[in-house]
């Protein structure tokens, strides 16, 4: 999986222009005008974040993601479930009970959809944000169940001859293909592209988030399974170009969580040896295509020896941490290549900085 949100993470040439003002005493960032800078975060097009499905840490981090484009007037929400599955999400945001929420769940049973984290997900969504709009872009999974209760439903309202009740039968034949051609995954990938384009050609190119499992989401991958189809978010990014921007949130299941270290071990940096705290491997994609794997690692009692060393030219968020950062540390990614390299980069907690933005600094360390 490829993080394409990383330079959305990094903001490096704005943090470049905010630290140099705050060199000169200044509290706020500077550089760029409040009502143009609000310009510039306005969201605009298509945000598409890839998750491991039913993990309750990204979920939680999508939650925080989709609340913000909220506030920011956002409603339509997109989402890997065929069309009226979205449709019943809809209806059952508006109803008073949990009852279709329910079965809807229990119609996902047996696949990730069917976990208590994706209920407790939709649930959280009617409580903070009840304005929300789903939009389902898969292939009829559920057609014997959710897709023969919505046409029922439709007809007893007396929407037989309805757009929706037409969109729902072709979306239950695709279900059907799919699994009368053994779970064809190419099949699959292409309708989940050609459905997602049919679906936000109705919006009036209004910005819109979608959630979808990683292999989906990488505008360079090809389909998981067969790798001879370009995925999802590749086709998508051939028709709508800079609108689209994608983010894998999959490497990190325990986002933002304080987690005891996994081992400790002595490692040498600079000369010196130190007691090292490791946190876990994970996709390091998102840093350049030429890394697999990056490996967290925290420096114990290491920040004074590194206090002095030269700041290099990145920037990170602590979002790209799968652990609870604190000020004062040294933490060391060890980004593994495809060959088996391991490449080594140092980053720096300073009080200030980290405390006020969240960003930690690389160093240059010999």
């Amino acid at each position: 999986m490829k993080k394409k949100g990383w330079n959305k993470r990094v903001f490096v040439a704005i943090l470049v222009i905010v630290m140099a003002a705050a060199c000169f005493g200044c509290g706020h960032e500077t550089g760029v005008g409040a009502e143009e800078k609000q310009e510039e975060q306005k969201p605009d097009g298509i945000y598409l974040y890839g998750e491991t499905h039913s993990n309750e840490y990204i979920q939680k981090r999508e939650l925080e993601i989709w609340g913000d484009f909220y506030k920011e007037g956002m409603r339509d929400l997109f989402g890997e479930y065929p069309y009226y599955d979205a449709k019943l999400l809809n209806t059952w945001m508006q109803a008073e009970d949990d009852e279709i929420l329910y079965m809807l769940w229990k119609n996902w049973s047996g696949t990730y959809g069917g976990e208590i984290e994706t209920y407790n997900f939709f649930k959280s969504i009617k409580e903070k944000y009840p304005e929300t709009v789903f939009h389902g872009t898969d292939i009829g999974h559920d057609y014997k169940t959710s897709g023969q209760w919505y046409l029922d439903y439709l007809e007893e309202h007396d929407q037989k001859d309805s757009e929706d009740y037409q969109k729902t039968q072709e979306n239950m034949e695709q279900g059907k293909y799919y699994y009368d051609h053994s779970a064809d995954p190419v099949y699959r990938e292409n309708k989940m592209a050609e459905n997602f384009i049919e679906e936000y050609e109705t919006m009036d190119e209004a910005p819109i988030m979608g959630i979808y499992g990683g292999a989906h989401t990488d505008i360079e991958g090809m389909d998981e399974l067969t790798q001879t189809v370009p995925c999802m978010a590749n086709q998508l990014h051939e028709e709508y170009g800079d609108r689209l921007h994608t983010t894998d949130l999959s490497g990190y299941s325990d986002y933002g969580e304080e987690k005891d270290p996994i081992i400790t071990e002595e490692m040498e940096a600079q000369g010196k040896k130190y007691q090292a705290s490791y946190f876990g491997r994970f996709g390091a994609s998102f840093v350049g295509d030429e890394y697999e794997y990056v490996d967290y690692w925290r420096l114990e009692n290491a920040y004074q020896d590194f206090k002095e060393a030269s700041p290099g030219s990145e920037i990170l968020s602590e979002d790209c941490f799968p652990m609870k950062l604190k000020a004062k540390q040294v933490y060391m990614l060890e980004l593994i290549k495809e060959d088996g390299t391991v490449e080594r980069k140092y980053f720096r907690t300073d009080q200030n900085s980290f405390e006020k933005m969240g960003y930690v600094k690389e160093l240059v360390v010999d």
